[in-house]
């Protein structure tokens, strides 16, 4: 589908009957139908994932537990007994700090564990991936920054197991060093050439219509804290090209054994190590 308005009015139709049953829980499950209306989901069920547990909203039934909803405005401040909002302090013994994730967007992974990384000519990893530059191969390499090897999200297949996503990266980068030490005799320099991460940036952009839908969600780690609302168009562009492989996990690993099966390690260079 062409059509980006299209397409994503067919995700809200599809996710319309989903969401409403779990709207429609609340309503049945807590007796409070204000409660019941504050603890709905307005925004499309992809943006967040509903975490549910059995005895979650039967709690909001016990005269002990009180929801207070600030709205979207978050707390005013915090005293010495407990959270204030709205002139009131909720006096509390234990407060749960529910912060979330860093966005894998935001940030390189050097970045992200404040270390500094310099690659060929002292080019910095933190700027070229604030610049929304980092292409990759495969979402494993990246130009400039030989023997470096990295596990995505960017430019790569993501799954709700992230062990599994794991273990297949991993497996992808330990064919890639295995096989340029056999074609060198020994330690190997690896790096993707200009062609492969234009390549595989522009197959990565093609598919980005798909994840359309995250446009409007609220604030979270799948689009940028609420950034990729706001930014340019020309910075869509390159979000776009550094997003996840689209097509789904199976069909990213299928894409990586196909690569793996021809055994000329297409798109990278190899040269021996001194």
């Amino acid at each position: 589908m062409n059509n980006v308005g299209e397409y994503l009015g067919e995700l809200h139709q599809l996710d319309y009957v989903r969401s409403e049953r779990i709207r429609k829980r609340c309503e049945d499950v807590v007796n409070d139908q204000a409660t019941a209306k504050a603890l709905q989901a307005w925004y499309p069920g992809w943006c967040k994932r509903p975490c549910f547990h059995d005895e979650y909203l039967p709690s909001f039934n016990n005269p002990h537990v009180h929801l207070v909803d600030t709205n979207g405005r978050g707390i005013d401040d915090i005293s010495a007994s407990g959270p204030v909002f709205d002139g009131k302090t909720f006096d509390v013994d234990i407060i749960i700090w529910g912060t979330g994730f860093v966005s894998p967007h935001l940030g390189s992974a050097a970045g992200k564990a404040a270390v500094q990384v310099h690659g060929r000519d002292g080019i910095s990893l933190e700027s070229r991936n604030d610049a929304g530059e980092l292409a990759t191969l495969h979402g494993v390499l990246s130009q400039d920054f030989p023997n470096m090897f990295w596990p995505g999200p960017g430019q790569a297949g993501i799954s709700p197991n992230q062990g599994f996503t794991l273990d297949t990266m991993t497996t992808h980068i330990a064919h890639i060093i295995h096989s340029a030490e056999q074609r060198v005799g020994g330690k190997a320099i690896v790096e993707p050439t200009a062609k492969a991460t234009e390549d595989w940036g522009m197959r990565i952009a093609q598919g980005a219509i798909a994840l359309a839908g995250m446009a409007g969600c609220t604030p979270g780690y799948l689009n940028m804290e609420g950034l990729i609302d706001k930014i340019p168009p020309e910075m869509q562009m390159k979000a776009a090209r550094n997003s996840i492989w689209a097509g789904g996990m199976e069909s990213f690993c299928d894409v990586l054994g196909d690569w793996r099966s021809q055994g000329g390690l297409e798109g990278l260079n190899v040269t021996a190590a001194a």
